[in-house]
């Protein structure tokens, strides 16, 4: 497994032409081509993971957002978004290896907690967070006009 930051600048539209998101995984995550690009995300580093040469999977983290700012510690967390894996590699186990990606980051970045939030619809994501000792550390929230969101919290580094 092979991680690799992205530049925003560079044109990636070759490097997620074969990377394929379930309309359900748009709208939670969004396409991996869309956050790159989006000037909206380019307080965010993009992340890839390979395998063989292959994109798998892919995520951003932010080192201050106003979803760490909630948390007391705010400077010892990175937010997560945008996680996602390949269509085509879902199931074969690479969810672990993108688990394993992030928390590297964090503790490379001196961090000691992972942020992120899932859309309350997105049930599955939820639980799996879940079982892979996330917690949930705020009340659902809104995120923008329409999206309930868990806030959820995990922690890197005693």
């Amino acid at each position: 497994m092979k991680v690799q930051w992205l530049d925003h600048d560079k044109d990636s539209r070759e490097l997620f032409k074969e990377y394929s998101l379930s309309f359900k995984q748009m709208v939670f995550s969004g396409h991996p081509y869309y956050m790159v690009n989006n000037p909206l995300f380019h307080d965010a580093t993009p992340v890839v993971l390979y395998d063989q040469q292959q994109v798998i999977g892919f995520f951003m983290f932010v080192e201050a957002s106003d979803y760490t700012e909630s948390l007391s510690n705010a400077d010892e967390a990175i937010y997560i978004r945008g996680l996602s894996i390949d269509s085509k590699h879902q199931g074969q186990g690479y969810f672990k290896h993108v688990l394993n990606a992030i928390e590297q980051v964090a503790r490379n970045k001196g961090k000691k907690y992972i942020v992120m939030t899932t859309n309350k619809l997105n049930k599955t994501a939820y639980q799996t967070f879940l079982h892979k000792g996330f917690e949930k550390y705020e009340p659902i929230g809104y995120y923008g006009y329409r999206q309930l969101l868990h806030f959820l919290k995990k922690r890197v580094v005693d």
